[in-house]
């Protein structure tokens, strides 16, 4: 507890407390464990955290005990489990690195286990996420209503969450790590839910900007303008810029991201409010390359693609030119010296949020989508030469397009101490997806494809 950070007399004479210290004791019924927060603003020392916020709560009052420069208010409230549901707050995200995916902050709760190759966790096929077991293709994923689906690399049939939206723009996460309810709307096997939830405007306009720069050439940049209320009825607007950039810690290339959010809130009445969501990203990375127990041991820890050295991985494919291996490697069958590898992405995702009070017990909500996804995801193939020209290998490129639109709708009527939840969800879905390899170029003749695109500079696909 704050009061007792101070360990010197005299040092602890000097500080101020800026607020008294709230001291929450949670009644639990019995057989239940009880459980103690401490909320309320403080004095903390340098090189301390914040804690997390508590919420407010209804309490009884049993007055502040004054003493010196600090009070001590003692308040206590009943406290009833709801389930398995965790939320995980603004105030907690703030606590990582701006630009952290929020997969990240997430990573805190029991049973949920989040990984990735880079440190804000831009990289999809290098990242992934396990809630109890279940992998990112079996969690019920939603932003604003809107549902994701699958998270994985190469997906045909959702979109990860750190392309959908800029993570500094999420205002919470709300975790569910046991089975989903049927009120998430998902393609995926709810082997638990992550919904996530963006921001509104700000009240009063204003605006942020922050810049971080890092290892390795790296740097992000963060811009967000907040308009206020703009008139009586309260209609307010938000849009926000991220642009992430990192170097590679093994290999040549770069991990390279930008987005675009922008939100409007539109209050109906008191009780009713209309929200508009619309975020753009674009990503275009090189990825790092899969490694194995025996190319860990052979190789060492930083064993990358070859690239941007074209020439050495043009002459290790021909067999002009001998890399370190060894029996255990050969015996895997692993390909630790291929030249490439990336990924390339345009993603557009949108929603139009209603929710209206019909009555005092009756709300209708409705949820209006679409989302559109091309990408390209792409590694340097040594099993297939290039066909028109002398290059001993050739671009692979797995060519996907994605839209999505739907709606959901539900209607909520609340008798006495009890809810009533029905509803409908619609999606129409197409897909395109495609295999395709490209010439690289003959040696000395051109420059090498990039991992990011163009692939047609030396011809149309030749497969």
């Amino acid at each position: 507890m704050p009061a007792l950070l101070a360990s010197d007399p005299a040092k602890a004479a000097s500080e101020e407390v800026s607020a008294p210290v709230s001291t929450q004791v949670h009644h639990t019924p019995r057989g239940k464990r009880p459980v103690r927060t401490v909320s309320g603003a403080s004095h903390t020392p340098a090189g301390r955290s914040a804690g997390m916020a508590t919420p407010a709560v209804r309490h009884r009052d049993h007055g502040p005990v004054q003493g010196g420069s600090e009070a001590l208010e003692v308040s206590s409230h009943r406290s009833v489990s709801r389930g398995a549901d965790n939320v995980v707050s603004k105030a907690v995200m703030e606590q990582f690195t701006p630009g952290t995916s929020v997969l990240k902050a997430a990573d805190r709760l029991p049973g949920v286990s989040f990984s990735s190759t880079d440190p804000l966790g831009i990289d999809l096929w290098g990242a992934s996420i396990y809630v109890r077991g279940f992998f990112m293709d079996q969690l019920g994923v939603t932003l604003d209503g809107i549902p994701l689906n699958d998270q994985t690399y190469e997906s045909n049939n959702g979109l990860n969450i750190i392309q959908a939206a800029i993570s500094d723009d999420i205002d919470r996460s709300i975790i569910s790590e046991g089975p989903g309810g049927v009120n998430v709307p998902s393609t995926s096997t709810l082997g638990g839910t992550m919904q996530f939830e963006t921001a509104d405007p700000k009240d009063k306009l204003g605006g942020k900007v922050s810049q971080g720069f890092g290892s390795y050439s790296s740097f992000r940049t963060y811009a967000r303008l907040d308009s206020g209320k703009l008139n009586s009825t309260g209609t307010k607007f938000m849009t926000a810029y991220s642009r992430s950039d990192e170097g590679m810690w093994a290999g040549g290339g770069s991990q390279f991201q930008q987005q675009v959010d922008a939100k409007l809130v539109q209050p109906i009445g008191h009780e009713s409010v209309m929200k508009a969501f619309f975020n753009w990203s674009d990503l275009a990375e090189w990825n790092y390359w899969d490694t194995s127990l025996a190319m860990l041991k052979g190789l060492g820890w930083r064993t990358p693609h070859l690239y941007p050295n074209y020439g050495k991985a043009y002459n290790y494919v021909a067999g002009n030119i001998s890399l370190p291996t060894t029996d255990a490697i050969e015996a895997n069958g692993d390909e630790p010296y291929l030249y490439d590898g990336g990924q390339q992405e345009t993603n557009y995702t949108g929603g139009l949020n209603f929710d209206l009070a019909l009555t005092e017990r009756l709300r209708w909500r409705t949820n209006l989508y679409g989302t559109s996804q091309t990408g390209y995801y792409t590694y340097s193939d040594t099993s297939t030469p290039s066909a028109d020209t002398e290059a001993p290998f050739s671009q692979e490129v797995w060519q996907n397009r994605q839209e999505r639109y739907g709606f959901t709708t539900s209607f909520l009527y609340k008798i006495a101490n009890h809810s009533l939840d029905a509803g409908v969800w619609y999606e129409n879905n197409n897909q395109e997806a495609g295999l395709f390899w490209y010439n690289e170029p003959t040696l000395g003749e051109g420059a090498p494809l990039k991992t990011v695109g163009p692939y047609n500079t030396y011809g149309k696909a030749f497969q």
